[in-house]
């Protein structure tokens, strides 16, 4: 089956809706890293919402630009308890490899900014809010459902430099969905 459906692809069909305009969304797990020692992070989730334009696209592969934004939360505990929530606001690029059948691994790179805040009680209440640079990589696979829709699976791993923190690192593992208009 999965042979004729490459064979299908083989013919032209598959990537036929070139350049455009898309909504590319995506939800997962997030696990943060780099916090201060004496705090721990529980897995939280990610949601993600990128518009985007391909720019080029051909036989081989595709080339789109993405804005990303979205909520990345995570809670924290140890010797202070509360919320970690993260708005990643980056621009970025995306190259996809066609591969003759339905299957469309992709690669990509952001740089941009995010929004760090740190909710937390260590004896009183207390929020912490940052705004700092942030770059991001990714990579997946999705799977054509049609000429406007994509499903799949992806990791991104978000990057940032909070104030008072030196680095904190965020990987995430997300189903993903396309639609091109």
């Amino acid at each position: 089956m999965i042979g004729l459906v490459c064979l299908a692809a083989a013919a032209g069909r598959v990537y036929a809706d070139g350049e455009g305009p898309f909504l590319n969304t995506d939800v997962g797990a997030s696990f943060v890293t780099g916090l201060p020692s004496g705090l721990q992070v529980d897995p939280g989730i990610r949601f993600s919402v990128m518009p985007g334009y391909r720019i080029y696209n051909d036989d081989i592969f595709g080339v789109s630009l993405e804005l990303d934004s979205g909520l990345v939360w995570n809670q924290i505990h140890g010797s202070a308890r509360g919320d970690l929530y993260q708005v990643p606001f980056l621009v970025g690029m995306e190259y996809a490899f066609h591969t003759g059948c339905i299957v469309e691994p992709y690669i990509g790179v952001a740089g941009g900014g995010v929004y760090s805040d740190f909710d937390y009680y260590s004896g009183f209440a207390q929020s912490q809010g940052t705004v700092s640079a942030g770059v991001q990589a990714m990579a997946g696979i999705r799977f054509k459902l049609s000429d406007h829709a994509e499903i799949g699976v992806g990791y991104k791993f978000l990057g940032a430099w909070p104030s008072n923190v030196d680095f904190v690192g965020t990987h995430e593992a997300a189903v993903t969905f396309v639609w091109r208009f």
